[in-house]
């Protein structure tokens, strides 16, 4: 019961960290897995889901990151 409940919740935090925050669900998608596995479930679509989603949050972290810089570098490079 214990570990069906892990699995559908490593599920369900995978699928919102496709969208949204995948930075902060993915790993706790992938912390579900390994506690639903430990007790015995499978929970591959969990595992799979939260990887997709750190990598896609950390992509994105990146992305602002460059963004931000590349932002406040052409601000001081201009001329009032």
């Amino acid at each position: 019961m214990e570990a069906d409940k892990a699995s559908q919740l490593s599920l369900v935090f995978g699928i919102i960290g496709l969208f949204f925050f995948g930075i902060v669900f993915g790993p706790l998608a992938l912390v579900q897995a390994s506690k639903a596995e430990r007790l015995g479930s499978a929970a591959t679509a969990g595992r799979i889901l939260g990887w997709i989603g750190t990598v896609f949050g950390v992509l994105g972290l990146i992305w602002f990151v460059f963004i931000m810089i590349a932002f406040f570098s052409a601000l001081a490079s201009y001329s009032y």
